[in-house]
């Protein structure tokens, strides 16, 4: 709906527009792996907290702020590792970001992943950073995993994050 919103303001009529809702199989989401595999493949501590986000490395998603928010984490939770799952456009500029940060050691960029529950069940926090998103898959696929979600208030987000109930919502940036 907001993104209807959107396109009204930009003069499209609301009789041209339907919202459709993204929908995933949550029957996908059962799994009784608890994320070792991915741990292992890593090299990650079996203590150590796991932060993560999936999507396109795109200028609208936010991974900028996310690479920001890691470098104060990692002074209150130095064990902390961050997985950036995806691949995209900005990888070459966050990996040089991470590397200006000082923080290039506790992050993982894992490019594009089919064992995507694996993933999810490697986390203990997931978080979407995005700047614009509609209703974003990941954050469906995340609550569907039982995953705490930290997510931005853009697009669609607020419609399935109610923040304190279903997960956190910061704003975006």
């Amino acid at each position: 709906d907001r993104i209807k919103e959107e396109m009204v303001r930009m003069h499209i009529s609301k009789k041209k527009i339907v919202t459709i809702y993204n929908g995933i199989d949550l029957g996908r989401y059962f799994s009784n792996s608890n994320g070792q595999k991915i741990r292992k493949e890593f090299n990650i501590d079996p203590t150590s907290r796991i932060v993560g986000t999936i999507g396109r490395l795109s200028p609208q998603k936010g991974y900028d702020y996310f690479l920001e928010v890691a470098k104060d984490v990692l002074e209150i939770i130095p064990e902390a590792i961050f997985l950036i799952v995806g691949d995209g456009i900005l990888r070459e500029h966050l990996e040089k970001k991470a590397q200006d940060l000082g923080i290039r050691s506790k992050i993982i960029f894992t490019g594009i992943r089919t064992d995507i529950v694996d993933i999810y069940n490697c986390m203990d926090i997931f978080v979407l950073p995005s700047v614009r998103e509609g209703l974003p898959l990941v954050v469906l696929e995340a609550l569907a995993m039982r995953k705490p979600v930290i997510a931005a208030n853009v697009g669609g987000v607020p419609t399935v994050i109610h923040s304190g109930i279903t997960g956190i919502l910061i704003e975006p940036k």
